[in-house]
């Protein structure tokens, strides 16, 4: 699918050329979390139980996936980051030093998929950006799956 959408060619609104790909673990992560000062690490308020504003999860879903859009945004804008569905990235290798998580690399593998986030089925632990696990590419049962891509001006190959 990426590589059909970009074979086709697209503008930004700049009329710059646009290349899509999945974002990685830690693009996602940073997205999801929008934290824009590092002071604050819950966007949604002091509490867990403001969470519900931006999710659906298990104690507030009823059982199903809803459309996109019908809870609040995180502060970027971005929509059902934390629930509703689980979302597909490339997972990331990284070296560190110290605690600094220095040239992170993109790895895809063809026969699994990494899902982030939780979806309409999940408590509220699972729906945290720290949950990561892997699915079956060719997993016969139909998970609450989907996927965000990220538009870039210059191509990188993450």
């Amino acid at each position: 699918f990426i590589n059909k959408i970009n074979e086709r060619g697209h503008q930004n609104l700049n009329g710059e050329r646009c290349f899509f790909r999945l974002p990685n673990f830690l693009e996602w992560q940073y997205a999801c979390d929008a934290v824009e000062d590092s002071d604050k690490t819950l966007f949604w308020g002091k509490s867990n139980s403001d969470f519900m504003n931006f999710a659906w999860y298990a104690s507030n879903s009823g059982g199903k996936v809803h459309p996109v859009a019908e809870k609040a945004p995180n502060p970027w804008g971005l929509y059902d980051m934390y629930g509703n569905i689980l979302e597909i990235c490339d997972d990331v290798v990284n070296c560190r030093a110290g605690s600094e998580v220095v040239e992170p690399i993109s790895v895809f593998n063809d026969k699994t998929f990494t899902v982030v986030g939780g979806d309409y089925s999940c408590d509220l632990d699972k729906c945290m950006t720290k949950h990561k696990r892997s699915i079956a590419a060719g997993n016969s049962y139909v998970e609450p799956v989907g996927f965000r891509l990220l538009a870039l001006t210059k191509f990188v190959v993450p």
